[in-house]
């Protein structure tokens, strides 16, 4: 009776053609590029190093998240346009998909956390560094081990939710949870999104420390061969490039959290806002392999540099 006499807001059609199409485009280039990025880190032998573990991870994580996360935005976006919400298959499908999800967000936040972490070292303190091509592949499961706990947990509590997916998340978060524990499930998603605040803030200080170190030339060299300094500065290039794309797309989606959980702001152009906004954050696994597609050809610039040399 609780579910029969809800309050359904079903997606306006324009709108669930326009997130449809987004996400089928996203899924494709974000499938194939990780992949490609995946399969290129895995051939080439001379990639062995911390950044390019770091790399991989991240490569990883968008396959994953196209492959399952994108899929179950897609799919509840369907299950909302259709008013389908109430069909046990479409509740099951839901509550799998969104910790998924949400694993993938959490493993995305802490691997941008390492890779400015070892940026930092890099330029800063390069000879005290705190990740090393030994303890990386000691660190890289158990970030993945904490993301898949964080899933298994939001699975377990949303296992009696029954009216959690009645309602898809991104178009009316705030009235999605009905039953008692839909506070606890609120403190736990409030408490995986600081992640993200974490990741941001890290980004923007270390940023800022990098450039100074690097202007003030306090770092001459990384090492003794003008090459390793060049590909050095290139991985530190690329990973703050990861990075902005990271705050580019993240931060109009916290901006949203904040806005709706002010006040009750549940209008029409704002839950669209915010839905679309929910979308524009697969983007960072798209940009990711084309930021990486230069990492790819450090190789035949070396080759070059070594013929002139």
């Amino acid at each position: 009776m609780t579910e029969l006499s809800y309050h359904h807001t079903p997606l306006p059609r324009s709108l669930a053609i326009a997130v449809i199409v987004m996400l089928s485009m996203l899924i494709l280039a974000g499938a194939s590029g990780n992949a490609f990025v995946c399969y290129r880190l895995r051939r080439r032998r001379d990639l062995r190093k911390v950044p390019h573990y770091l790399l991989a991870s991240l490569s990883l994580t968008g396959l994953l998240s196209s492959l399952f996360g994108m899929p179950s935005l897609l799919i509840a976006t369907i299950i909302n346009y259709l008013q389908a919400g109430h069909l046990p298959a479409a509740q099951t499908l839901c509550k799998v998909g969104f910790p998924l999800s949400l694993g993938c967000v959490a493993l995305n936040a802490l691997t941008i956390i390492l890779m400015t972490i070892d940026r930092h070292d890099c330029v800063v303190r390069p000879f005290r560094r705190r990740l090393s091509t030994r303890n990386v592949k000691k660190i890289l499961p158990l970030t993945w081990l904490v993301a898949f706990i964080i899933a298994a947990v939001l699975l377990a509590l949303l296992r009696k939710e029954t009216s959690v997916c009645y309602t898809w998340f991104p178009y009316k978060q705030s009235k999605s949870f009905r039953t008692e524990q839909g506070n606890v499930i609120q403190i736990f998603l409030a408490t995986i999104t600081q992640l993200d605040t974490m990741a941001i803030v890290l980004v923007i200080i270390t940023f800022f420390r990098v450039l100074k170190t690097l202007r003030s030339q306090v770092v001459t060299q990384f090492t003794n061969s003008s090459i390793r300094k060049r590909q050095e500065k290139q991985l530190t290039r690329l990973t703050y490039g990861i990075c902005g794309a990271y705050i580019l797309f993240r931060v109009p989606l916290i901006v949203g959290h904040i806005v709706i959980s002010a006040g009750d702001f549940q209008g029409t152009a704002l839950n669209t806002v915010f839905l679309l906004t929910n979308v524009m954050l697969y983007s960072t696994f798209v940009a990711n392999p084309i930021v990486n597609f230069k990492m790819l050809r450090v190789r035949q610039l070396n080759r070059v540099a070594h013929a002139v040399t």
